[in-house]
């Protein structure tokens, strides 16, 4: 099944690119058996379930939800000093959330243990570390 990127609004091309790019490399990387929503909104942040902020969240399905990845697809102004260190951040949030991905796909418990190893593996694993 594909890893599916989806925009809500206006994202920058770049920031776009780097999130097909990364999701084309992870589905080679690791097993993806489900449809995996990428959903990038015109945000500096968004939220988790229980409404705590953060640059991306992984979404396990509900009733009324699907599977999904949320990314937020804008840097707070000045926070980083380049536009591709903040890309750079975008890609291991992204990796970090997809590692939650694969633990609610093996039946895991979602922790946080593990998984910053994991994200930087991938990252790695896709030549961007």
């Amino acid at each position: 099944m594909p890893i599916i990127v989806e925009t809500v609004g206006h994202i920058a091309a770049d920031i776009q690119l780097a999130v097909t790019g990364i999701s084309e490399h992870l589905q080679v990387l690791s097993d993806v058996p489900h449809d995996l929503l990428m959903v990038i909104y015109p945000a500096e942040v968004v939220t988790t379930d229980d409404g705590d902020a953060c640059w991306a969240t992984f979404q396990e399905p509900t009733g009324n939800t699907n599977l999904h990845i949320k990314i937020a697809g804008r840097f707070p102004r000045g926070m980083f000093p380049h536009r591709r260190d903040g890309i750079e951040n975008l890609m291991d949030s992204v990796c970090h959330e997809f590692a939650h991905y694969e633990q609610w796909r093996d039946g895991k418990e979602i922790t946080e243990r593990g998984v910053n190893v994991r994200a930087r593996g991938l990252l790695k694993l896709c030549g961007l570390a």
